[in-house]
């Protein structure tokens, strides 16, 4: 029997484990690892389980879903001939349609609770049309308490509010003239809609994007307050066609249905409700011999039921499901989904069948950061890394085909460093921060140059310019999303086609500055990352040569050019600041003329590996603090190679992603 600090929770307190002690973390990118020493007095059965949680409910735990059919449907053709969404009241005796078809939302009345068998319709509707014509009402939801009703419009993305003067009964609804657009997020076919279970929270997926978008209303079940939280989660790995979604146990689980893969897949949440911390548990439930056209999926009576249907066959199936979930089992436990540059403590719980123990205590405080690597390529085919953090010795990251190595452009995550383009190339390659190891194919640009640049932010890199067969020059600017590997799409164009410019970004803005075209230009264009069209003149550097051949960098506030051409070996440093537009200013010198540079940033300090110097090959790194002025200073640690290294450096924790 546990004593002392064991168990006061669970079936029976007393049997309950007694708690972990020595709890610790050590921070990660975005992420923790929380060590921690099992309880001796394990309570009246063995330990199965650890419940580890920050001190903002960040936690992790495992899922899976078991489903079997209950042979039990009922047919809603007569009233709504394209069905997308179905709710059930909460005592599970009445149910509610909405669809496509009659724009309009149908109650029933079941004389077995939570039995679709047994339902009936009760000549009840709700028109839509008044509020939109052709709204092509996709999904419903209802506050717990049914006095308030959500309808998703399919004709122009947006959820419209009801109130109802008798809990649950539709007759009596009415609008609130209050609504919410998520078309900005959504635009395409936002077949899904839900909230957590304070209605804080609102959530929305659909087949135009493939993702589950989370929205905060910060006054509950209030859609007059919502806002987008910056918030969500790609679920296109396993189906691009979501159609509907719910949570179940509290939120630490959510389920979506898809209409392509006609499968119910579940998702772990190890923050419950935050969509931004979900994971595929890998586990998933086929509802395929039922409608191979599913439109719309909902839990029922503590999520013991599950109901499905689509626009084939206009009907509402029933399903028994169970929902498990799973927690670690042993020390230590990896916590992902954390905010790097955020404070975080934890708790750790022993659970075995009896219930869990008393908390631990709290572990000492950590802050999550994004890897302060720099990996950089050079003439002979070799990845070499650097720690930022330590500025320790250069070592072996691994190699890139030779025949792409030369003055490519490079780009990054916090997780992923991209390639791409090269000596007359259009491939792309791809490198994972955290395992050194040899480049992976990611996919090919739309274009063949060498010289070309590479910017961008979290989740987009852009790669611009250059020339074909070396004097052809490009305007061409192609994105990636840096998480999927796959071809480049088009972006827009350059202010003026040219080659071996020179690219750098804050987290909304990128900017291209130097190149060659029939002479040194000297221009600096910008985009808006996360949108698509035309670069517009930034303004201009000085010396013009500047960064022709040698590096840039940015901070998430100032973008900083270094270095020189061959013809122009040169040690100037320039700087602009990139949320305004005007011509560069001068920041300071290298501590020697050199072109040919690699060039990187923790968002702090921005550091430039090796180069080409007047007497040849250029070894040392030169660091500066971009937020400061003056000159570089030797950090005292050499690059491997005597190489040039040809400008081609990326890293986690550029200016672009802080």
């Amino acid at each position: 029997m546990a004593k002392g600090k064991g168990g006061f929770i669970g079936q029976d307190g007393l049997n309950a484990p007694n708690s972990p002690s020595a709890v610790s973390a050590t921070a990660g990118n975005a992420q923790a690892t929380v060590s921690f020493t099992a309880p001796s007095d394990v309570g009246g059965s063995a330990i199965t389980g650890y419940s580890v949680v920050s001190n903002t409910g960040a936690t992790t735990i495992s899922g899976s879903i078991t489903a079997s059919y209950d042979s039990k449907s009922f047919n809603v053709g007569s009233q709504e001939g394209g069905p997308g969404g179905v709710q059930f009241k909460s005592d599970g005796t009445k149910m509610y349609v909405t669809g496509q078809t009659a724009d309009k939302t149908f109650q029933y009345s079941l004389s077995t609770p939570y039995d679709v068998s047994t339902a009936s319709y009760d000549s009840v509707e709700l028109n839509h049309a008044t509020q939109a014509s052709n709204a092509n009402p996709y999904d419903l939801f209802f506050k717990t308490d049914g006095t308030k009703l959500y309808v998703m419009f399919g004709v122009n993305d947006t959820v419209y509010q009801y109130s109802l003067s008798s809990a649950w009964d539709l007759s009596t609804a009415s609008y609130d003239s209050v609504n919410f657009s998520v078309a900005s997020q959504e635009s395409g076919e936002p077949g899904g809609l839900a909230f957590s279970d304070d209605g804080s929270k609102m959530y929305a997926c659909g087949e135009g994007q493939g993702t589950v978008f989370q929205y905060t209303l910060s006054t509950p079940w209030d859609l007059s307050t919502a806002s987008y939280a910056s918030k969500s989660f790609d679920v296109s790995d396993q189906g691009t066609k979501p159609a509907g979604l719910a949570f179940a146990k509290n939120g630490q689980l959510m389920i979506v249905i898809d209409e392509g893969q006609v499968k119910v897949f579940l998702y772990a949440l190890s923050t419950a409700f935050d969509v931004s911390t979900a994971t595929y548990t890998s586990s998933s439930f086929s509802v395929s011999s039922q409608d191979p056209r599913p439109f719309f999926v909902a839990l029922a009576n503590s999520n013991t039921k599950m109901y499905a249907g689509g626009v084939n066959n206009d009907i509402v199936y029933q399903y028994t499901v169970d929902f498990s979930v799973g927690y670690p089992t042993s020390s230590p436990v990896i916590i992902t989904g954390l905010s790097n540059g955020t404070s975080y403590t934890f708790n750790v719980w022993a659970i075995n069948a009896f219930g869990f123990s008393a908390p631990s205590d709290a572990s000492g405080s950590v802050s999550p950061a994004a890897p302060q690597i720099a990996v950089f390529a050079h003439s002979n085919a070799g990845l070499d890394q650097f720690n930022m953090a330590t500025e320790g010795s250069v070592t072996d990251f691994g190699t890139i085909s030779l025949g792409e190595s030369t003055s490519r452009g490079a780009v990054g995550s916090a997780t992923r460093g991209v390639f791409g383009g090269g000596q007359d190339s259009n491939v792309m390659t791809y490198i994972t921060f955290s395992s050194a190891g040899n480049g992976t194919d990611f996919g090919d640009q739309g274009e063949s140059a060498n010289g070309q640049s590479g910017m961008g932010n979290s989740t987009r890199g852009i790669f611009s310019g250059g020339a074909w067969d070396g004097s052809t020059n490009k305007n061409f600017m192609d994105y990636i999303t840096i998480a999927s590997t796959g071809n480049s799409t088009t972006f827009g164009d350059l202010t003026q086609a040219r080659r071996y410019l020179r690219g750098c970004a804050s987290p909304t803005r990128g900017l291209n500055g130097s190149g060659y075209q029939s002479s040194f230009t000297g221009r600096i264009d910008y985009v808006t990352i996360a949108s698509t069209g035309n670069a517009t003149t930034f303004g201009t550097l000085s010396p013009t040569y500047v960064g022709y051949g040698g590096a840039a960098c940015s901070s998430s506030t100032r973008a900083i050019w270094a270095g020189g051409s061959a013809s122009n070996i040169a040690n100037n440093i320039s700087y602009v600041t990139i949320a305004s537009t005007g011509n560069s200013t001068d920041f300071g010198d290298l501590t020697e003329n050199k072109y040919s540079i690699a060039g990187c940033t923790n968002s702090t300090t921005a550091y430039f590996f090796g180069g080409q110097g007047s007497s040849g090959a250029v070894q040392n790194i030169d660091k500066i603090t971009i937020a400061s002025t003056g000159n570089a200073t030797d950090t005292g640690v050499d690059v491997k190679t005597t190489s040039s290294t040809y400008g081609m450096a990326a890293s986690g924790s550029h200016g672009g992603i802080s």
